[in-house]
């Protein structure tokens, strides 16, 4: 519920501060969304028994269907301050830039009650006011938004479906774009992230896919650039 809840408040707010497409995929035997969310992005439903929620081939069915030349992977928990986002759209549509995360890598945990007030009316202020009370996740993350030119994202191989589940999915990505030898735009500020509850799709899913999410990361690491490039072109997702 409290997953949900946060859905709704993202596409409240980037629907109150961008024009732009928001799209949906909910993963599941049933619906379990709000109209609120049907009624407000472009929503598709994907019958899946598995209790595993595959988010990288979810990730690559999006980057399919779009019809735009930038994207934007933004998870369903996390609020980034609208000039962070404009600043990095402008890097990738003047070319300057491929790839950009839109934020300098502190994820500071928004509270329970915080996320109750920002709900109330959506103003980017009432986070910015309460930055220095938040507490730091981590200064150096490279997950929760991701902004990309939809072509050259398509060329490096789009999500590593071979990582399943919650893992190093964005790690991964972002270590096998510098491998390849792009710059990834990072503005000044930070990513806030929602409270929500942690269940089954918020950890490794169990032993076996938390070490295969490892293998997969320190293979990109490891590997040389030409043995990556190889291995990408025999991706089937990216040969779609």
């Amino acid at each position: 519920e409290s997953r949900l809840q946060n859905l709704e408040i993202v596409i409240g707010y980037l629907n109150k501060y961008f024009d732009t497409v928001i799209c949906v995929i909910e993963a599941d035997q049933i619906s379990h969304t709000s109209q609120f969310v049907k009624e407000h992005t472009r929503y598709f439903f994907q019958s899946s028994e598995s209790p595993l929620f595959h988010r990288t081939a979810i990730n690559n069915r999006l980057i399919h269907s779009c019809n735009t030349p930038l994207a934007v992977l933004y998870d369903a928990d996390i609020i980034i301050i609208p000039q962070q986002l404009h600043l990095s759209a402008t890097a990738i549509r003047e070319s300057k830039h491929a790839f950009a995360l839109p934020y300098d890598g502190r994820f500071l945990q928004v509270d329970y009650y915080n996320k109750r007030l920002f709900q109330n009316n959506l103003d980017i202020d009432f986070l910015l006011s309460g930055t220095g009370i938040y507490t730091t996740d981590t200064r150096c993350s490279v997950g929760g938004c991701f902004m990309f030119n939809v072509e050259e994202y398509k060329k490096c191989g789009m999500e590593n479906e071979n990582i399943e589940g919650w893992g190093h999915d964005d790690a991964e990505r972002v270590k096998r774009l510098q491998k390849s030898g792009y710059d990834i735009f990072r503005p000044r500020g930070p990513l806030y992230h929602l409270w929500h509850e942690r269940k089954q799709n918020s950890y490794f899913f169990d032993e076996a896919m938390a070490v295969k999410s490892f293998q997969r990361y320190f293979n990109t690491c490891s590997v040389s650039v030409e043995a990556l490039q190889k291995e990408i072109k025999e991706w089937p997702w990216a040969l779609k």
